[in-house]
């Protein structure tokens, strides 16, 4: 089975229907897998929909800050192995290949901006 995968700072999905936004998008452009960042979501666990699950990993308080995880589509959902949340800023995802497991890391990394002092 071949996936079509990407990665997106959706900035937040605190904002009621967001979640579906997302997923909508994502099929318009054909993506199974999606590692997402800033999620924002407290805790971490793991949303199944009729047609998308979302996967998480926030913080252990509900300040809604950080966040990261995946949104899977379609026939993909049924090659989940496993999701391990790591902490705020990483999680991992294992999916069923065709010859061989796959490893899917998403990862939230900050860079300072041009305001930050020197």
């Amino acid at each position: 089975m071949e996936f079509n995968i990407a990665t997106w700072n959706v900035q937040s999905m605190l904002q009621a229907g967001k979640m579906e936004e997302i997923a909508d998008e994502l099929k318009n452009y054909n993506i199974q897998i999606t590692a997402l960042q800033e999620v924002r979501w407290p805790h971490d666990g793991w949303i199944e929909k009729k047609n998308y699950t979302v996967l998480y990993s926030g913080l252990k308080t509900s300040n809604g800050q950080h966040g990261t995880g995946f949104l899977i589509t379609g026939c993909a959902t049924q090659c989940i192995i496993g999701f391990e949340p790591t902490n705020e800023g990483t999680c991992k995802l294992r999916i069923k290949g065709k010859f061989y497991n796959m490893t899917l890391i998403s990862v939230l990394v900050y860079a300072p901006t041009e305001d930050e002092n020197k």
